[in-house]
């Protein structure tokens, strides 16, 4: 009997699409990316949530006002 892949989510899509092992590795690079731009290194579970629904949140290039 083949072996089947485990469903997966967006969330772990796009971290493995970045290269990162796993969620737990994606969030210690966004923690050390909020540390150097003085923001808050914590997780809040709402980012979690959102981040696991089925269209996450991707960033986006900022928008400079010409």
């Amino acid at each position: 009997m083949p072996e089947h892949a485990e469903p997966t989510t967006p969330f772990a899509d796009l971290v493995d699409g970045f290269g990162w092992r796993s969620p737990a590795e994606f969030i210690r690079v966004y923690a050390a990316v909020a540390a150097r731009i003085g923001e808050r290194e914590d997780v809040t579970d709402r980012q979690v949530r959102r981040w696991r629904a089925p269209s996450p949140p991707c960033p986006h290039p900022a928008v400079s006002a010409s």
